[in-house]
């Protein structure tokens, strides 16, 4: 597998444990938010990989990963996309998973249906830079903001007259 820096935004909960498992053994970088992580739990520890429960500003760190792995959530995902980050996403509720829907009909990302260590190393895989889906993304990412320069450059023209 080849070496990529993960972005981790998860809801304490089942999957957690399969996520950290799954990276620790990949070797990847990562840094990890797990909302709702009791202070008294240690998750898996290894050099290269920051598990927190303290919440950080994901939009700066974003552009900088490879992969981000998430419950769904609206906000994380088109975060991930207009960096042109592919997304793994592991639904907890029925919007996250109508929106994780979405992304894997573009082709942008992936939804693992099993939630293990293993299931989740084959979704990495094919998440990673090279896959399909990256491309995919960073070509979301690519075409998302032309659009939204186009329509401030068309609101400003009408303004400006």
């Amino acid at each position: 597998m080849t070496l990529a820096r993960t972005l981790v935004y998860l809801k304490a909960g089942p999957d957690v444990k399969p996520v950290l498992q799954a990276l620790a053994k990949s070797g990847m970088s990562t840094i990890a938010y797990i909302g709702g992580l009791a202070r008294r739990d240690t998750p898996l520890k290894r050099p290269g990989m920051l598990v927190t429960n303290t919440l950080f500003k994901s939009s700066a760190l974003t552009p900088q990963a490879d992969l981000v792995i998430c419950n769904g959530n609206a906000g994380t995902v088109t975060g991930a996309l207009l960096a042109g980050k592919p997304v793994l996403m592991l639904p907890q509720y029925m919007e996250q998973a109508l929106t994780a829907r979405r992304v894997v009909d573009v082709g942008a990302g992936a939804v693992s249906e099993k939630r293990t260590a293993a299931a989740m190393t084959r979704a990495f895989e094919a998440l990673l830079p090279g896959s399909v889906a990256a491309a995919t993304a960073a070509r979301l990412g690519r075409h998302i903001p032309t659009k939204v320069d186009q329509v401030v450059q068309h609101v400003e023209g009408a303004l400006h007259g």
